[in-house]
C-alpha cells in the first residue's frame, strides 16, 4: 500500500503517447509525479521492495516506449522543478524545462546556453544526453550535479562527453555557471539559432530529435542520405524530408515501425560505409 502523500501524486493507466514528443507507446500501469527528493526515494524503495520495474521520464523527447503496455511505474519528473539563482550561478532541479531556463538566463543577461534553443527537454534529460547544438553543450556550463545512485544522494563533479551523461544513476539537480553578457546580444543569437532550426529540422512535427549520434569524422544525416535511406516510410513513421537524421510521426505511427526504420538505416549505412550508427534515443523494453 502506498502512503497517502504518494497516492496523491499517482495516476493509473496513463497513455505514454501523451508524454512523449514522438507520440508513440502503450499504457503505463502507474505514473508517479514526485515533488521532492524524499518522494523520489520513497517510490523507488517501494518499487524495489515489491519487485516493480520503474523508469524515470522527463519531457519524453529522447525516448521510445514499446507499443505494448508498461507494467510498472513511470516516475515523471515534471513536478520536481525548482530553480534558485545566485548571481551567475543557477541551481536547477531535473524536472525544470530547459527552454524556461534559457528564457530566465536571457532575461538576466546570462550567456552560455543559447544554442540549446528549441530542444524540448527537461534539465534531467538534457544532462543525461549532454544535449547540444551549434557548439553549445550542457556539460560545458555544469559545475556540479546532484545524482541518485543506489538510493544514495550524491554531489559530484562530472566530466561530460559527446551526447552522453551518467552511465549509472539519475540526475536530480545541477549547478550551472553562466557568464554575464548583453541581453540583446543573447536574444539575437537565440533568434538566429531558432530560425535556422525551423528551416532545417522538423521541430513542428512529432519527433524525438536526432535519431543517431554523429560518428567520429562523419555526419549521421550525410551517411543516411548517402545510403539512400532518406525517403523510408513504414506506416505513419517516416524519415523526415527536412532532415534525414530525424524520424517523424505522420499521424498514428507505432514504435515498432520506428524501430524497423532505425534497423534498416543502421544496416544500410553499415553495408555501404562500414560505420555502425549509434542511437541517441533511449529505447525502453
Amino acid at each position: 500500500m502506498l502512503p497517502y502523500k504518494l497516492k496523491r501524486n499517482l495516476k493509473e493507466n496513463e497513455s505514454l503517447k501523451n508524454w512523449t514528443t514522438i507520440r508513440t507507446g502503450g499504457i503505463a500501469k502507474f505514473m508517479f509525479f514526485p515533488e521532492d527528493i524524499e518522494e523520489i526515494l520513497d517510490i523507488i524503495h517501494i518499487a524495489k521492495r515489491d519487485g516493480i520495474k520503474f523508469y524515470f521520464l522527463g519531457n519524453g523527447s529522447k525516448v521510445l516506449f514499446p507499443d505494448n503496455n508498461f507494467d510498472g511505474i513511470i516516475i515523471n519528473m515534471r513536478n520536481f522543478a525548482n530553480l534558485k539563482m545566485d548571481g551567475e550561478m543557477i541551481e536547477v532541479s531535473s524536472g525544470y524545462s530547459l527552454q524556461k531556463l534559457l528564457k530566465i538566463a536571457q532575461d538576466n543577461g546570462l550567456t552560455g546556453m543559447e544554442g540549446l534553443i528549441g530542444i524540448p527537454a527537461t534539465i534531467g534529460g538534457a544532462l543525461k544526453m549532454n544535449a547540444g547544438s551549434y557548439g553549445y553543450e550542457m556539460g560545458k556550463v555544469v559545475e556540479e550535479v546532484t545524482i541518485l545512485r543506489n538510493e544514495n544522494v550524491l554531489n559530484e563533479k562530472y566530466k561530460f562527453i559527446y551526447r552522453r551523461g551518467l552511465n549509472e544513476g539519475i540526475y536530480l539537480k545541477a549547478k550551472i555557471k553562466l557568464e554575464k553578457s548583453e541581453k540583446l546580444e543573447i536574444e539575437k543569437r537565440m533568434n538566429e539559432f531558432f530560425s535556422i532550426k525551423t528551416k532545417t529540422q522538423p521541430i513542428n512535427m512529432p519527433t524525438f530529435g536526432s535519431v543517431f549520434k554523429n560518428p567520429e569524422g562523419f555526419k549521421a544525416w550525410e551517411l543516411i542520405k548517402g545510403a539512400n535511406c532518406d525517403k523510408i516510410r513504414i506506416g505513419d513513421a517516416a524519415v523526415s524530408e527536412i532532415h534525414s537524421n530525424f524520424i517523424v510521426n505522420l499521424g498514428n505511427a507505432r514504435t515498432e515501425e520506428i524501430l524497423e526504420i532505425i534497423k534498416i538505416i543502421k544496416d544500410k549505412v553499415y553495408e555501404k560505409y562500414n560505420v555502425m550508427l549509434e542511437e541517441e534515443v533511449n529505447i525502453v523494453s
